[in-house]
């Protein structure tokens, strides 16, 4: 016997339309507590229930043969229990989330626990002609402006994490190297150990303020070519112990 496909798809929405167990959820959910964006998170698990599935008999529809009515039940009754199964599962651990983040547990990492919070403080530095700007300390706890921040941490101890209320952002190594960034584009870089940087071709370096360039240890400076310097104020040069100046030729205009 040949069936109505356009007919039966059509009867089937029908049924669907009449189901509205994905909005009924949100609000059970909602009403348990959940944020907007915690709806958001676990959306996918709840859009299962867009294809809200359909238990009744469906011999009661004239357009369908009994025997098609019967074997669509049947098969009906073969998925319900993985969809109940899947869904559960789901929401269990939706759950589970929550409760861990509003009472600022993480089960499988207690270094996000009220127990211990990781801080690297902000290196403090003053400069001679600029101003630099002092961050927040880094520190890795969502408890700041939840749940408005975000972020990962691993089993070393290195994390990044993002702040949208404040619009900062931090990534740090476990060893306290990091790099920070504020509201305004303001940057901290602290590196614990030492920085190496190789560049094959050219090197630009504009600064359109102020610079301070302050080395507590020594200098060494080699240059392989010419080396100018164009100064548009005056040149002032202050040692402790002595000025030498080693040429072939030396000469002063």
């Amino acid at each position: 016997m040949e069936y109505n496909i356009e007919q039966i798809n059509n009867d089937i929405q029908h049924l669907i339309s009449q189901c509205d167990l994905y909005n009924n959820l949100k609000t059970e959910l909602k009403n348990a507590g959940f944020t907007d964006e915690e709806l958001e998170q676990i959306n996918d698990e709840l859009q299962y229930f867009d294809a809200c599935i359909i238990t009744g008999d469906l011999t009661s529809i004239p357009e369908y043969n009994q025997n098609f009515a019967k074997e669509l039940n049947e098969q009906l009754e073969k998925i319900i229990p993985i969809q109940e199964e899947t869904t559960y599962n789901s929401l269990e651990s939706a759950y589970l989330q929550k409760y861990q983040v509003d009472n600022e547990i993480i089960i499988s990492n207690p270094i996000n626990s009220k127990e211990e919070v990781i801080t690297f403080k902000e290196p403090i530095i003053f400069g001679k002609v600029t101003n630099p700007k002092n961050l927040d300390d880094a520190h890795y706890t969502l408890k700041e402006d939840y749940p408005d921040s975000y972020g990962f941490i691993d089993k070393a101890k290195n994390w990044f994490k993002i702040n949208t209320r404040k619009n900062k952002a931090e990534f740090v190594h476990s060893s306290g190297t990091l790099i920070k960034v504020d509201k305004e584009g303001n940057v901290t870089i602290h590196i614990k150990g030492n920085l190496k940087q190789i560049i094959d071709g050219d090197y630009t370096l504009q600064i359109k303020g102020n610079m301070d360039f302050i080395v507590n240890g020594e200098m060494y400076q080699s240059t392989s070519g010419n080396m100018k310097q164009n100064i548009g104020g005056k040149h002032i040069l202050q040692a402790a112990s002595g000025d030498f100046t080693i040429a072939p030729i030396i000469s002063h205009n």
